[in-house]
């Protein structure tokens, strides 16, 4: 007899019991079940899900077939115990971008321009060139894992779904490819055309020596139709658009900087950091960012609301100040748990507190947020770390440590 997807075994007779002979106890061991697929029992999932159904094979014209079935009981022996593990490390100062969604790997987190008027057309000249450069402090993930920098006319920079649904956009994307372990910059684009992007056309394919990413990546229009991208390393592409598709990117044009595991699934709950962003020669001046300098998003240039993950705000972009700061993630499932920290384990007579009792509502930490389904998150900032006597507002102390626990901190 064969149970679920897959998985097969026989612990129990090999047919039903005849019609009208009553009820048979049926018994199915999950431990003797074994795996066709070599996937589907994995020992790291938390869940089991459990189904019933009913097929007859080999027969046909059955009619109403009547199948009763009670008292359906689910028994565990020395159920495991899952415990969260947790890990410390430091925070790079830089604007960190979660691929927090693990719904779909082509939904995007980012954000974009608050400035509407971002557009090349009619501004870039070669003599005043109009680019666009992003530089990078972290970008070590999986393959596959893409940046997209997407020009979008009237597009809002709080829709998640701008770009998708514009009738024109342009995507420069960065991508952590699979073959060689090299990155690889693209642009592409489409006009009259809403939603998928199944007929953008190709127009530059640059395949770098870059292994990290890491480095300022540009790309820069010497007029309406031609451009480059140069990438850390030197490499560069050049590209052409056609004048009458050119024509349909005069502002207002939005840019929306969004990231995505995109292929891979592998890259849900992974990270890019970006460390500048310059923007020059555009209709309403020179845009640029240090986020390594920065001690909150500067809303006047940025709207995180372009987000997937928006609501609530958009923890998956996070602002990470210069400083001593100290990302802290753990597993899932963590129900019941909080993070403490103290300066010393030896000092009974100091309990654990939380992050933000440290914080005093003066410096806030993130709220842990669960980032791709596995990990969650919080960024500690240098205000949140355990005073030496455990005072708010104390001595702060040279030294921290942090645990989970059940019952969390009582503050």
């Amino acid at each position: 007899m064969y149970w679920g997807d897959g998985l097969n075994t026989n612990p129990v007779p090999a047919s039903f019991p005849a019609g009208g002979s009553g009820y048979q106890h049926v018994s199915m061991p999950l431990a003797s079940f074994t795996d066709a697929h070599g996937s589907l029992l994995n020992p790291t999932d938390n869940l089991l899900a459990f189904y019933l159904g009913f097929v007859v094979y080999g027969l046909a014209n059955v009619g109403i077939v009547e199948v009763d079935v009670e008292n359906i009981q689910l028994w565990m022996t020395n159920p495991p115990v899952v415990y969260p593990t947790l890990s410390v490390v430091p925070a790079k100062p830089g604007l960190r971008v979660f691929a927090q969604d693990s719904t779909h790997p082509y939904n995007q987190e980012g954000f974009g321009t608050q400035d509407p008027n971002q557009s090349w057309v009619g501004q870039a000249t070669p003599s005043t060139p109009v680019s666009y450069a992003i530089t990078f402090a972290d970008f070590d993930t999986v393959n596959g894992f893409t940046c997209f920098v997407q020009f979008a006319p009237g597009a809002s920079p709080s829709d998640p779904y701008g770009v998708y649904n514009a009738n024109h956009a342009i995507y420069w994307s960065i991508t952590h490819p699979a073959p060689g372990g090299y990155f690889y910059t693209s642009v592409d684009w489409k006009t009259n055309h809403p939603g998928n992007g199944a007929d953008y056309n190709a127009l530059a394919f640059t395949t770098t020596s870059c292994t990290d990413g890491r480095g300022t990546w540009i790309l820069t229009f010497t007029n309406d139709t031609d451009g480059t991208v140069l990438a850390p390393d030197g490499s560069s592409g050049s590209f052409s658009l056609p004048p009458e598709a050119a024509a349909l990117f005069a502002n207002p044009v939005t840019i929306d900087f969004g990231s995505c595991p995109n292929w891979n699934t592998a890259g849900y709950g992974q990270w890019i950091t970006y460390g500048k962003i310059a923007i020059t020669n555009v209709v309403d001046g020179n845009e640029y960012d240090d986020f390594t300098q920065d001690t909150s998003l500067n809303t006047s240039l940025w709207n995180p609301g372009f987000s997937f993950n928006k609501n609530p705000a958009p923890n998956c972009v996070v602002q990470v100040p210069p400083g001593n700061n100290y990302w802290v993630n753990w597993t899932v499932p963590d129900d019941g748990y909080g993070l403490g920290t103290k300066a010393d384990l030896g000092n009974a007579s100091i309990p654990w507190y939380t992050p933000s009792y440290y914080g005093n509502g003066v410096v806030a930490n993130t709220t842990p947020t669960l980032m791709g389904g596995r990990l969650k998150w919080t960024l500690v900032p240098a205000g949140c770390m355990p005073t030496v006597d455990g005072t708010q507002g104390g001595t702060p102390s040279t030294t921290g440590f942090f645990r989970l626990s059940n019952p969390a901190p009582s503050q």
